[in-house]
């Protein structure tokens, strides 16, 4: 009888852990999905690029309104380097700033890209 005790003890441990672990996952998608912030979505202010310039450093090119400015961030300070003419940028669109893609959608595209052949769509 002491052997079966032990095993039903490391079953009910598993089944306990798994419990656990569904628990976190269906939280976790019912706080994401109730209480985004609102990270970049603003209507007078877009960044319009970004790119890493060395570790912890990037300069990002923002329009504010109708004026467009190049800013130098690194984690403990933003620099003004100069203003631009905000017509030469194309900005990002409003859809695409409201509505960024998520996990799956990304994830989805690169797994499409990557088993992907050469030879798809190429019938003879």
């Amino acid at each position: 009888m002491n052997g079966w005790s032990e095993v039903l003890s490391i079953i009910g441990t598993i089944v306990l852990m798994i419990a656990v672990f569904a628990a976190a996952y269906f939280v976790s998608k019912y706080v994401g999905k109730h209480y985004k912030p609102n990270y970049g979505l603003s209507k007078n202010i877009t960044v319009i690029d970004s790119t890493v310039i060395g570790k912890d450093r990037s300069l990002l090119l923002v329009k504010v309104g109708e004026k467009a400015f190049l800013i130098g961030s690194t984690p403990n300070e933003f620099t003004f380097l100069s203003e631009l003419q905000a017509e030469q940028f194309a900005s990002v669109s409003e859809t695409e700033q409201a509505l960024p893609n998520d996990f799956i959608t990304t994830f989805r595209n690169v797994i499409k890209s990557k088993l992907k052949r050469p030879d798809d769509g190429e019938e003879s």
